[in-house]
Parts: C-alpha cells; structure tokens; sequence
C-alpha cells in the first residue's frame, strides 16, 4: 500500500483494518498493519497484530525480522507488555 511508502501509518491502519475485515485469514495484512501500529508507537497492538500474523502463518518471516532487527521495538514492547500484565 502506497499509505505505507509516504509514511501515513493512521491511514495504513484503517486501509489494513478494512482489508482484515475482508479477508481475516491473510497473515500479511495483520504483518503490515503490525508495522503501522509500531510506527505509531502503538506497540501493543502492534504485537498483537505481529503475533496473530505469525499464528496464521508461522512461515511468515517479514514480521519476525522486524521484531529481530528493531531493538528499540522490542525493549518498548517488554515493557509494555509488563505494563499490562502486571
């Protein structure tokens, strides 16, 4: 998606949300909007979209290559995670 490229990550979430809406099994629109969410420093959402990426296709390695390369993400994400678990 084009929304993507010009870094309009509320309107990648919305386009990605519509398209999940349409399509809940494609494990590339949770991946993408995931990084929307990220971007947005939404990153509990963000995770949940990456996780449930991965469980529709555990082959899916574009979501866990940025999880792996993205430090910064990850340490946000634990502590976000401890966040809510608490």
């Amino acid at each position: 998606m084009f929304v993507i490229v010009e870094q309009d990550y509320d309107m990648a979430i919305k386009l990605y949300t519509d398209a999940i809406n349409l399509d809940p099994f494609n494990a590339s629109y949770y991946g993408n909007r995931s990084f929307a969410y990220i971007k947005t420093e939404c990153y509990g959402y963000g995770l949940a979209d990456a996780n449930k990426a991965l469980e529709l296709d555990r082959t899916y390695v574009k979501v866990s290559a940025f999880m792996l390369q993205n430090k910064n993400t990850r340490e946000c994400m634990k502590i976000r995670l401890k966040f809510l678990y608490c």
